[in-house]
């Protein structure tokens, strides 16, 4: 027992060594890096991470130490990118495990030889350079999603099991078995609740004795092979993927070459999962309604029964409650035909169905649906769910041309100058991209965002600066 704590605390001593040489050549990575403890794990040959600890055999990870420093800081990177790009809370999705490890292995790596970093560096090899320039050249932005889709796709190079196994022999740095054992969400945050155990706690000695004595210890020691609770979750690596990416915008273009393309495979994936309910919620305003709140009382009648009668509060509810309440909001329907009509019809079913759910509608609610391809072809007025229920359903995709995104714009830029609109929150466009896009923003002050359906082909290269770019589900 003495041995296998001595090998823990000489395998902490090295993963915080490199943690420390990592913050001072990639400051910006400081939030990511200590979101990760460290913990012997004897049941990997290797090293890996389950998001919230990095496992390590203490075997492997002196070796690497010893034999290849610089591998160890460029393992350390790789491990701390697959968490925020957050690879391990997407595998479960994919039928094809081996093929997903090795699309999050690409990734990661293509994004770690962007980075100029003396720490990290090293030669990339001629097959290697090769690939990127391949998938670079046929997908963009390198995404695990994005590699997952293209490689069971039509436009994917053939791949046999021997380019296969050269692939992941080429790209691999860390185990992913972890993976496999990460609960649901749901379980997580039922496990959040307990405290962690530590699978080599010291029970020899005076320790075991106290542990004996104490009965609020488990008699039972646990194997080193019991995982301990996660503790950061999918949401916790979701805000410190957004804390990167604000601390790398904030370096400017001077450091962009310190920090590659980080910044770019960032944004992709998190704009790939995006919350369509939760982007909604953001165009309606808390208004008081008369509605009876029953999660509240006249704290007035409260005090008066307790004063009159000394034990009997009287309680009743408020009539009136805050809640948020949608007041105008344009949806402009991309009617061309590029943009399939299946698409659409799914995409205000969608709608519909979180407008209904979230119950934001009043008597003053307005929703304009714009249908345009070229020029309006329809502007349909909509002031409750079941007129925007009744709509999807009756949805038919008129128009059929080409795509040009300036008549919508200037339409509603001519409602709200004549004080038609003059409580409009947002401009959403749901469309393909592929199209004519305006030189200069409109002239009114709500928010844009040209909505992309991630099933769709779509082109989402060209949408300007001063407009969101959402790509949903």
């Amino acid at each position: 027992m003495e041995q296998r704590e001595k090998l823990d605390k000489l395998g902490k001593k090295i993963l915080n060594q490199s943690r420390t040489d990592l913050l001072l050549s990639m400051p910006y990575l400081k939030s990511a890096l200590c979101s990760l403890s460290d913990c012997m794990d004897l049941t990997t040959s290797s090293v890996g991470t389950d998001a919230s600890y990095i496992r390590f055999n203490p075997h492997y990870l002196f070796n690497l130490f010893l034999e290849e420093p610089q591998k160890m800081l460029r393992t350390m990177v790789h491990m701390v990118l697959h968490c925020l790009f957050q690879h391990m809370y997407f595998a479960k999705k994919y039928e094809n495990q081996r093929l997903w490890n090795l699309c999050c292995d690409i990734v990661t790596e293509s994004v770690t030889d962007s980075i100029e970093c003396r720490a990290i560096y090293r030669i990339s090899s001629d097959y290697r350079l090769n690939w990127y320039q391949r998938l670079n050249k046929d997908i963009g932005t390198l995404t695990a999603q994005r590699l997952y889709d293209y490689f069971n796709s039509d436009k994917a190079i053939d791949v046999d099991e021997d380019e296969f196994l050269h692939l992941e022999r080429e790209f691999l740095f860390d185990d992913h078995s972890f993976w496999e054992r990460l609960s649901d969400e749901k379980n997580n945050s039922d496990n959040d609740e307990k405290p962690p155990f530590f699978p080599f706690s010291p029970t020899s000695g005076d320790n075991k004795k106290a542990n004996e004595n104490d009965t609020s210890t488990t008699k039972n020691t646990p194997m080193e092979n019991t995982l301990t609770p996660i503790r950061m979750s999918k949401e916790d690596w979701d805000k410190t993927s957004r804390i990167v990416k604000a601390e790398i915008e904030t370096l400017g273009n001077n450091k962009s070459l310190e920090t590659g393309t980080i910044i770019s495979t960032l944004t992709a994936t998190l704009k790939s999962r995006t919350n369509w309910r939760k982007f909604l919620s953001r165009f309606s305003t808390v208004r008081e309604d008369t509605i009876i709140d029953l999660d509240s009382f006249d704290y007035g009648l409260y005090n008066f029964g307790m004063s009159l009668y000394g034990n009997m509060p009287l309680i009743e509810e408020n009539e009136f409650c805050e809640a948020p309440r949608l007041e105008q909001l344009a949806i402009v329907i991309d009617t061309s035909a590029s943009c399939q009509g299946k698409l659409v019809q799914h995409f205000l079913d969608e709608t519909a169905a979180i407008l209904e759910s979230k119950n934001t509608f009043t008597h003053k609610s307005e929703i304009h649906i714009i249908e345009c391809d070229d020029q309006i072809q329809k502007d349909i007025v909509l002031h409750s769910a079941s007129e925007m229920k009744n709509y999807s359903k009756n949805f038919i995709n008129a128009g059929g041309y080409g795509t040009d995104f300036r008549p919508a714009f200037n339409y509603i830029d001519a409602l709200v100058k004549e004080k038609k609109l003059p409580h409009l929150r947002g401009i959403l466009y749901f469309t393909d991209g592929y199209g004519i896009f305006p030189e200069n923003p409109p002239q009114n002050k709500a928010d844009i965002a040209f909505v992309f359906w991630k099933e769709e082909d779509y082109d989402a290269s060209n949408v300007p600066d001063w407009a969101m770019k959402l790509i949903i589900d």
